[in-house]
């Protein structure tokens, strides 16, 4: 079940991420996860190593007892970090 929902919610978070160029995953640099029991922590652990690789953002798993919406199982914080944008039209690789 969470691979697939892991791919659907990276493919849409860095799809609708503002700003220039994609959202990848190696740039994120902190990964929360809020589950509702009965989600194993170590099937959580596998599918976001098959999304993920060998990226391994600090990371937190948080049991709840319910998430706001309660029809969900996972809600998913992610932060990521770009690389500073280069003006290669300046020469000089300043970053913008």
């Amino acid at each position: 079940m969470l691979p697939s929902f892991w791919r659907r919610w990276f493919g849409l978070h860095c799809a609708a991420a503002a700003g220039p160029g994609p959202i990848r995953p190696e740039y994120l640099v902190k990964l929360d996860s809020f589950l509702v029991a009965p989600i194993p922590g170590d099937e959580v652990k596998r599918s976001r190593a098959e999304i993920l690789g060998a990226i391994r953002p600090a990371a937190t798993l948080i049991y709840v007892p319910r998430l706001a919406e309660e029809r969900f199982l996972v809600e998913i914080q992610a932060i990521a970090m770009r690389p500073p944008l280069v003006n290669k039209d300046a020469g000089s690789g300043d970053a913008r």
